[in-house]
């Protein structure tokens, strides 16, 4: 069994590795340099895992994605994301991440936040979307050095995990893979890279549990299998 400090090691080795699996251009991580806002959240406090008896579950972390503003590019890439990229990404931080202080209400915004993440707020926000992790698709080109962005727009004020966030894919760098397994590949090392920014790494550890089939040091076995 490995050590935290052994897998945090790992995982960050696994950070650098996705990002380095792309030559050039780079992720440009935060791209539009935004700060994130506080956003006042209902959250249940469940108790520490007892190290003997472990009686309390943690719920696994629900994952929303809107692809509102994903309209740059071809049918065929926009199809590609939606359908072979990122779902398997989602599931698979889904079924790895447990949460200690889950949501128990919607994530909703008050009806005059217009604007969210550089874009005029998504319908779901303001009726209520039941997740906890709420991600923003979308895409755009540009010739800059850069192949995807991601950033969180909103934290909880509480833990200050982030609850909204958006991921941006270059079209200009980032291509559909089609039958092309190698790009395939390099395009989920980026998007599990972009995730992890978003969803792991801004984690305190106190907040985050990983599933007991699902632990730190198999996530990163699983990925690279």
């Amino acid at each position: 069994m490995f050590s935290r400090t052994h897998s945090l090691f790992i995982l960050a080795l696994l950070v650098l590795a996705a990002s380095a699996h792309i030559d050039s251009p780079h992720c440009a991580h935060n791209r539009d340099n935004d700060i994130p806002q506080l956003l006042d959240v209902q959250e249940e406090f469940l108790p520490a895992q007892s190290r003997v008896l472990q009686t309390i579950t943690y719920p696994n972390i629900r994952i929303s994605t809107d692809y509102t503003y994903f309209v740059n590019g071809t049918t065929e890439f926009i199809s590609y994301v939606k359908q072979r990229l990122l779902p398997p990404v989602v599931d698979y931080f889904e079924a790895a991440l447990r949460l200690k202080q889950p949501l128990t209400a919607p994530i909703k915004l008050s009806s005059s936040m217009s604007t969210i993440c550089g874009y005029k707020t998504p319908k779901a926000l303001v009726t209520g979307a039941d997740a906890d992790f709420y991600v923003i698709v979308s895409s755009d080109e540009d010739e800059a050095n850069w192949v995807a962005s991601a950033g969180s727009c909103y934290l909880s004020t509480t833990t200050k995990r982030p609850l909204i966030a958006k991921m941006l894919f270059n079209m200009i760098y980032t291509k559909a893979a089609q039958d092309d397994i190698l790009a395939h590949e390099k395009n989920m090392y980026l998007t599990m890279h972009e995730m992890m920014l978003l969803s792991v790494l801004p984690l305190q550890v106190s907040r985050i549990s990983l599933t007991k089939t699902a632990r730190l040091e198999q996530v990163i076995l699983r990925l690279w299998s």
